[in-house]
């Protein structure tokens, strides 16, 4: 009888140890503390949930926004686009803990986009906006003499 009741016992104990709860995110790390790009520039930036000990989560979702659309956007996986110059935040968010990246913009002057024969450079960009406008900025062209023009769509 002492012998079942010990084998008792330790079945009981391993199924004790056994937790199905997950662990709770503590914090979120993001790869970058700031972002300094040009209007139509992009970056990404990665966030890993930790938990209290600083072991990194894995099958947790993050969610991004950002804190001024008309300055910069960022995708559901992490990929900021400069929209406008100014300066946002940037937040990943895992079950309800966030962190942020301060993401300053500026404008592309004229002489950073000119190429060596004194053309200017071409950009891409697609924009979303506050209110849910889209904007795309296909193209800016120049000429030596000074000229330009801006193609939108």
């Amino acid at each position: 009888m002492l012998r079942n009741m010990l084998v008792a016992v330790g079945v009981s104990l391993g199924v004790a140890a056994c937790s199905t709860e997950p662990v709770a995110v503590a914090t979120v790390q993001l790869s970058q503390n700031s972002l300094s790009l040009t209007v139509g520039a992009t970056a990404t930036v990665v966030a890993t949930p930790l938990d209290a000990d600083g072991v990194a989560l894995t099958g947790r979702t993050v969610s991004w926004s950002s804190g001024d659309l008309t300055i910069a956007t960022v995708s559901e996986s992490g990929i900021v686009t400069a929209v406008a110059a100014g300066t946002t935040t940037i937040t990943a968010t895992c079950e309800g803990i966030s962190s942020s990246v301060t993401v300053t913009v500026s404008a592309v002057s004229g002489d950073a986009a000119r190429g060596q024969n004194g053309s200017m450079a071409s950009f891409v960009a697609d924009n979303v906006f506050s209110d849910g406008t889209e904007f795309q900025l296909v193209s800016i062209t120049g000429d030596p003499a000074g000229g330009s023009a801006a193609t939108a769509v």
